[in-house]
């Protein structure tokens, strides 16, 4: 700023002065001067323009490469964060199934237990009625259509009977593959 001045004030006693030298007669060479001074002047005064613009642009380029700086460090914090948040997330999300597949697998082998109850219970009715027949064969209580008849029975409850246990069985081998797999 003092440098403007300065050259202002160069200029403008340059411009006071030249009135003289044309009174002295000496006009040329003082208008000469006159360019001269002002075109240092104006050169001068462009050369601290560029100076002062390359500073200001040094210093624009120096904010925003800290300004670039801080944004990656807040986008990698911020990243940092959702994948903690994630994690926590995950880990309460995955105890969470776990203690849901413990629960249904709890209640499905409660369910197996039941069928196992009532498959023996079956099984137990079918052999007081095979006896019950046998008794009945043995006292000629009965004809031999009637005998075919109930022994048909007893033969189709025995084959419902073989099928619940294999379907029992499997349901069996699944929760103890599922029971392993959640343990492991």
């Amino acid at each position: 700023m003092k440098k403007i001045i300065n050259i202002l004030v160069i200029v403008l006693f340059v411009a006071f002065n030249s009135t003289t030298i044309y009174a002295q007669g000496k006009s040329h060479e003082a208008k000469e001067k006159i360019e001269k001074k002002s075109k240092n002047a104006k050169d001068e005064l462009k050369a601290e323009k560029n100076q002062a613009k390359e500073k200001m642009s040094k210093k624009a380029e120096k904010v925003e490469k800290d300004v670039k700086g801080k944004k990656e460090e807040v986008h990698a914090r911020k990243d940092e964060v959702k994948k903690n948040l994630n994690a926590e997330k995950t880990s309460e999300f995955g105890q969470n199934k776990a203690a849901e597949a413990k629960n249904k697998l709890k209640t499905r082998s409660d369910f197996i237990q039941k069928k196992e109850e009532k498959y023996k219970a079956s099984e137990d009715r079918i052999t007081a009625a095979k006896m019950r027949l046998a008794k009945l064969k043995k006292e000629g209580m009965l004809s031999p259509e009637q005998i075919k008849e109930k022994e048909g029975i007893i033969t189709k409850a025995e084959e419902r009977l073989a099928k619940y246990k294999t379907s029992i069985s499997s349901a069996k081998e699944k929760v103890k593959g599922k029971t392993r797999a959640l343990e492991n």
